[in-house]
């Protein structure tokens, strides 16, 4: 199976987890902007359209901690809102990710200790009419992190193999006409300016739209270019993704849509091994079937605004 297949794959896998949410009613969003620096040579990308769907994450692979975070925020001119991060660290084998969100009771956060067979899902109040319990340990085990797909699995990073799958097929559908831009600096930074369009968004899943929504939202708007700008240190590691634009007319669009690495985490910040609590805040669950039915009735709450 090719790199592209695979990452689509890993990636329809790492979304299936983060239960995604539908747009809602939320708060707004400051648009990020982008610096023009004199110093930065341009030429045209042509020659490394692999840049972003085969290097990205290679660097990042052999990383053996970091701490990361993936973000997005939509606003649309029907009321139309979605705002949620995941902030991710790792040490290790071992993970910790937390999730914000403006709807009361509607994060999920994850711990997984290194060489355990379980990760384990802290859920917010919404959800314990299906959780039953604030925790549930699921039977995932070490992330392969030396695999430069594996790591879509994290959930910030899942962020940015969306962008990635995104801006592959806005390039195969759109070909020569999508703009790609290389600025490279004297200490061999790279800064990638081209475009993605709000269809390879949607198709990516990691955003889901209302029927209503989507049969109000025209072709046009959908095939719009929307910037997308990454950035790469010297070592080729992805410091910073994000598609930030206005568009489209009734309805009108904002989006705010990124990842960023943080550096280091924190030991500090390190939480306790949930395999220590008191088990009666603790349930699991093994079955292949169960676990979809499982995530099915998350989804149903986390879509339903």
């Amino acid at each position: 199976m090719n790199r592209a297949r695979r990452l689509r794959t890993v990636l329809s896998t790492a979304v299936a987890a983060l239960a995604v949410t539908g747009l809602a009613a939320c708060a707004s969003a400051t648009p990020y902007a982008v610096a023009n620096h004199d110093e930065k040579v341009s030429f045209h990308a042509d020659a490394v359209q692999g840049l972003l769907t085969q290097d990205a994450f290679v660097t990042l692979s052999e990383s053996e901690n970091f701490s990361a975070v993936g973000y997005m925020h939509i606003n649309v001119s029907t009321g139309d809102e979605l705002h949620m991060q995941q902030e991710t660290s790792v040490v290790g084998q071992s993970f910790w990710s937390q999730e914000s969100t403006d709807r009361d009771g509607e994060t999920i956060d994850r711990v997984h200790i290194a060489g355990s067979d379980l990760t384990y899902y802290l859920f917010g109040d919404a959800y314990l009419p299906v959780s039953g319990t604030p925790w549930v340990a699921f039977p995932e085990g070490d992330i392969a992190k030396g695999d430069p797909v594996g790591v879509c699995n994290y959930p910030a990073v899942t962020f940015l193999c969306a962008i990635a799958i995104s801006w592959e097929s806005s390039s195969e559908e759109h070909g020569a006409n999508l703009p790609k831009m290389v600025e490279a600096n004297e200490d061999g930074s790279i800064h990638l300016a081209t475009a993605i369009t709000l269809q390879s968004i949607v198709d990516s899943g990691l955003v889901t739209m209302t029927d209503d929504l989507s049969s109000s939202t025209s072709e046009e708007t959908f095939q719009a270019f929307l910037p997308l700008h990454v950035w790469f240190d010297p070592d080729g590691l992805v410091t910073k993704a994000e598609i930030n634009g206005t568009f489209g007319d009734d309805p009108a669009y904002e989006i705010q849509y990124g990842f960023e690495m943080k550096g280091e985490p924190n030991p500090d910040d390190r939480p306790q091994d949930p395999s220590t609590l008191d088990q009666s805040f603790i349930s699991s669950i093994t079955s292949a079937s169960e676990i979809q039915a499982f995530w099915d009735e998350i989804r149903a709450i986390r879509g339903g605004g």
